[in-house]
């Protein structure tokens, strides 16, 4: 029933929505983050619930495209060029005013309890994304520097990137393999609450290349 039910919901998104199809998958996982709780029960405690998702896939299967259109279908989220961003960008940073240093958030703490999508993540250096790990786990935001500063970065996350090599998403034995590549160490890997590659060859062309609906007077 459950799954009857998201076939139909995705379905009417792709004819009216985004244009993509046959990537059920995809939007499950951009649904997921989107609409995940901030926290959940688990054995008398609050725990984790904010969703932060990584989505590794071969060019032109329309990652962008769906989260694009899916930000402006919904209305809520913000998109970073994650070529173009740095660190300070992301966390934040100092800056001088006269002889004082005051702590400026980046785009992450600056939306808790919203959602950022982290287009191109293979911009990023893997040490940049380690750096990230402690924030993302904690929703704590915190600059230990001559200012020191925290902040809430209780924020769901979808890091969207091709693999950092100039390999197909099928040349790997497991698709995580070339989600490892694009994150880095482990530890920073297994921060991450869903994983998905996306294979060129997992959807027929004549589907992927539907035609557009069109409009009959």
């Amino acid at each position: 029933g459950i799954q009857a039910a998201l076939q139909r919901t995705y379905d009417d998104l792709a004819y009216n929505v985004t244009g993509i199809y046959g990537r059920l998958p995809m939007q499950t996982v951009f649904d997921l983050t989107w609409y995940s709780v901030l926290f959940l029960p688990f054995e008398g405690r609050r725990v984790k619930g904010w969703v932060n998702s990584i989505l590794v896939g071969d060019s032109g299967q329309g990652k962008t495209e769906m989260s694009s259109m899916l930000c402006q279908h919904y209305g809520v989220g913000a998109r970073v060029e994650c070529k173009n961003a740095s660190i300070a960008g992301l966390i934040g940073g100092l800056q001088q005013l006269g002889t004082r240093w005051f702590v400026s958030w980046g785009i992450i703490p600056q939306n808790d309890r919203r959602l950022v999508l982290l287009e191109e993540a293979k911009g990023l250096q893997t040490q940049d994304i380690a750096r990230m790990t402690d924030m993302r786990s904690s929703g704590i935001a915190e600059l230990p520097k001559i200012e020191h500063g925290k902040a809430n970065a209780r924020t769901r996350l979808a890091f969207i990137s091709n693999p950092r090599s100039q390999r197909t998403i099928g040349s790997f034995t497991y698709g995580v393999e070339a989600v490892s590549q694009v994150v880095g160490a482990l530890e920073d890997l297994r921060r991450f609450d869903v994983a998905l590659a996306i294979s060129s060859d997992q959807v027929k062309s004549e589907e992927i290349n539907r035609p557009a609906r069109t409009t009959t007077a």
